[in-house]
């Protein structure tokens, strides 16, 4: 049996609802916002796999997260991805931050020893804040791009691998196993 699944960050609730907050206080537009239960950061998008080889998976990430002490990080911008020119994500990125970056890169290896697809773009730590559809190219968007973005800095220290079940009304994330990295 196959599942859909990625490998997420997980966030401090004091700091997503920071966000929620800045993005409340800036918006005044009628978007359909990602939930609160959404947000985080992907480390590695898996995609369909076979679910025992999620708990290999799962057992070499415990392994990696032994070498690594709480993720210091802070947010530094909003932006958009585009495609075919139109914006397609609104979403606020994290500054750089070489020490996620080299364990984003460990997990991209560990899934490619059970056949998942090497990453071909840099990782570009971010979380989706809105999933632009047709109808809101329309809109004025490049207000979103204005928010005032408060300096925010916080740790984290939540890995979770996720099942993403695709829905009519959208996807469900549910937790399949979560690991917290040890100072």
């Amino acid at each position: 049996m196959t599942i859909r699944t990625f490998i997420a960050l997980e966030l401090p609730e004091a700091v997503i609802n920071k966000i929620i907050q800045i993005r409340n206080e800036n918006a005044g537009l009628n978007y359909k916002w990602e939930p609160k239960n959404k947000l985080h950061v992907t480390l590695k998008f898996i995609g369909d796999i076979d679910v025992n080889i999620i708990e290999q998976i799962s057992l070499e990430i415990e392994k990696l997260i032994s070498e690594y002490g709480t993720f210091n990080l802070s947010f530094k911008k909003f932006g958009m991805f585009y495609k075919d020119k139109k914006p397609k994500i609104f979403w606020i990125g994290l500054d750089e931050n070489e020490n996620l970056s080299k364990f984003a890169h460990e997990i991209d290896k560990i899934c490619n020893k059970f056949g998942v697809q090497k990453e071909q773009r840099k990782f570009n730590p971010h979380i989706t804040l809105l999933r632009i559809k047709e109808k809101d190219n329309t809109k004025p968007l490049e207000k979103l791009l204005k928010f005032d973005l408060h300096e925010i800095n916080f740790s984290a220290d939540k890995v979770t691998i996720f099942k993403s079940e695709l829905l009519p009304a959208g996807s469900v994330y549910k937790s399949i196993k979560s690991f917290y990295i040890k100072n």
